[in-house]
């Protein structure tokens, strides 16, 4: 009896929901879905698209650094495909595919395909988000640098909490902002 009495309360508190929010619910799982199949079978580390952004995101790591920071870095294919970064024949990073910040372009274009709004101010965020997360990338891996060659007992800190909740924060305000814009401008 009691069993039939909560899933009557379930029941009644789903159909509270309101239905734009059960959209985007069921779009959200439904790609998860999709994208962790794809990741799986398509995007799975060794992928061409996965070597093809770690590569780039090295390139242009050291680029930055050569740049910014000191002339003589280096980046060197290692044979599993990952890259490293490397100053006077010494490693000082080491990308994987892991570092490409494939998932986090993932998340961001899902978070599009699940809310309403036109295609072309869509297309806008993303592309303009994609770009800022690329470059909060390319800031994370150079300061991942800089730690390992001056501060290395802050390093495995910075790498697995600080940056990641400052690209995180970074996602969600970018995703709230379009939010914001959908508000102030809704779709016709």
């Amino acid at each position: 009896m009691e069993t039939a009495i909560l899933i009557d309360n379930i029941k009644k508190q789903f159909q509270e929901i309101p239905l734009m929010l059960k959209r985007f619910a069921i779009s959200a799982l439904i790609l998860w879905i999709v994208f962790s199949i794809l990741n799986h079978f398509v995007f799975n580390q060794g992928s061409w698209l996965n070597r093809y952004l770690t590569f780039v995101t090295s390139n242009v790591t050291t680029k930055t650094l050569n740049f910014f920071y000191h002339p003589g870095f280096e980046n060197i294919p290692l044979p599993n495909g990952f890259q490293g970064i490397y100053l006077n024949n010494l490693q000082v990073l080491f990308i994987t595919d892991g570092c490409n910040a494939l998932a986090l372009y993932q998340a961001y274009i899902c978070f599009f395909l699940c809310v309403p709004g036109k295609l072309i101010r869509k297309l806008s965020f993303a592309v303009v988000g994609i770009a800022i997360i690329f470059v909060l990338n390319i800031i994370r891996c150079y300061a991942l640098t800089w730690l390992n060659m001056n501060k290395p007992e802050w390093t495995d800190f910075a790498h697995h909490y600080a940056f990641t909740f400052i690209v995180y924060s970074c996602i969600f305000i970018l995703c709230v902002t379009y939010l914001k814009a959908l508000i102030t401008k809704p779709i016709e």
